[in-house]
């Protein structure tokens, strides 16, 4: 393994902490060849050998390094499969220097440090992701002989089932079928410590935490009220379009984002010609056909939740639609890891699944704000219920 290490002169303890754990890798793989370097080293791309990961400690002395700049080309040429890069928070903010700009698109496991005291505070959080880059398998992994035996004990179980295969075959016919589908795993989402927002709908700040909007074609708006059980949203016929939103008045930067969760309970809708989707989205605050929506809808038959990807001109889903039953509370949370720009989807603590954010560039060092949107349609008969009981967002710093 062939690693590029960038680190400036004035953080030799960091340098130091940072050399030991690039120096312990998988016990099966070859030592690493470490190549390290600093603002004063001569280092040109073009002679560069291909590395297989690049470890940067930034601060804005080292803005102008002729190496790193070198370093970076060579990191846009070559992409080696590791980019690790430790960068300072700008006015409590998590932004990319200018000079990281022409790989920002690729795919980078940042770590933001507020100031340089703190530097070191992101290196538990290297070393658990550098150890997963290392040795994706190193969970679950025996030795050579576990593996061996292991092998011999796979072919006499796959010759059992063979035998048990033939035997099933032969009595299926006097067997009623059984349809059965699989279910998710019971997992929980992971623990938030620290929040920008827990809001229990119980009241609502209109002018400092939210921009709150009603408007409607035909006789009918949404009627919102607010009490211990949550934000509740009604409806009586006749109902053509109306919408009920919210907006938050405050924005936060995407980089930061451990999680959104927000618990809501649904009523049966009468009308069978209606339709209604409650909505929980994060939107970019510079342009708003990027954002993640998490709608909760009725198809005629019933209530789903999709989680999904949005950009100008594709969606990608987080999972597939999931039933939701109604007159019961659920708990719905989309977990962020900007490592990786991957959000997951939990319903109920059930992991559900996973999505790629795919246009990085549009995304990373972005702020967005919260919305939240009920659209409901053709209520022409019987009523029309929803309650949002809460929303949490969660920060990672």
């Amino acid at each position: 393994m062939n690693v590029l290490f960038f680190c400036p002169t004035m953080e030799k303890e960091t340098s130091q902490q940072l050399l030991g754990i690039l120096q312990r890798v998988n016990p099966e793989a070859n030592h690493p060849t470490i190549e390290v370097l600093d603002e004063k080293s001569t280092f040109r791309s073009a002679d560069a050998k291909q590395f297989d990961a690049v470890v940067i400690v930034y601060t804005p002395e080292v803005e102008l390094s002729k190496s790193l700049f070198e370093i970076i080309r060579c990191i846009d040429r070559d992409k080696p499969p590791g980019r690790f890069i430790f960068l300072p928070r700008s006015d409590g903010k998590a932004i990319i220097p200018a000079i990281f700009h022409p790989i920002r698109a690729l795919q980078l496991r940042l770590f933001y440090y507020s100031t340089l005291n703190d530097l070191g505070t992101q290196i538990p959080a290297f070393e658990h992701s550098w150890s997963l880059f290392v040795n994706p398998v190193a969970v679950g992994q025996s030795d050579k002989k576990g593996r061996q035996a292991g092998f011999g004990l796979i072919v006499f179980v796959s010759s059992l089932i063979l035998i048990l295969v033939g035997l099933i075959a032969e009595i299926l016919p006097i067997i009623p079928p059984i349809v059965s589908k699989p279910t998710p795993t019971p997992i929980h989402p992971p623990t938030a410590l620290a929040f920008w927002l827990q809001q229990s709908f119980q009241n609502i700040d209109t002018s400092t935490v939210w921009h709150e909007q009603h408007y409607y074609t035909g006789k009918q708006a949404l009627q919102s009220a607010y009490s211990n059980h949550g934000l509740r949203l009604s409806a009586y016929p006749v109902v053509t379009n109306a919408v009920y939103q919210l907006d938050s008045v405050q924005n936060w930067p995407l980089d930061d984002l451990q999680s959104l969760s927000f618990a809501f309970k649904l009523s049966a809708l009468d009308d069978p010609l209606a339709k209604d989707a409650l909505v929980v989205s994060l939107v970019l605050d510079e342009d708003n056909s990027y954002r993640l929506d998490c709608p909760v809808f009725t198809t005629g038959t019933g209530w789903k939740i999709q989680c999904q990807i949005q950009g100008p001109s594709q969606a990608e889903a987080v999972s597939e639609a999931v039933p939701v039953s109604v007159e019961t509370d659920h708990s719905a949370s989309l977990v962020f890891d900007p490592l990786n720009y991957t959000v997951q989807f939990f319903l109920d603590d059930r992991y559900y699944g996973k999505g790629l954010i795919k246009a990085v560039p549009y995304w990373r060092a972005r702020n967005f704000k919260l919305q939240v949107r009920n659209e409901l349609q053709n209520l022409n008969s019987g009523s029309f219920s929803s309650e949002l009981e809460s929303l949490d967002l969660a920060h990672s710093h």
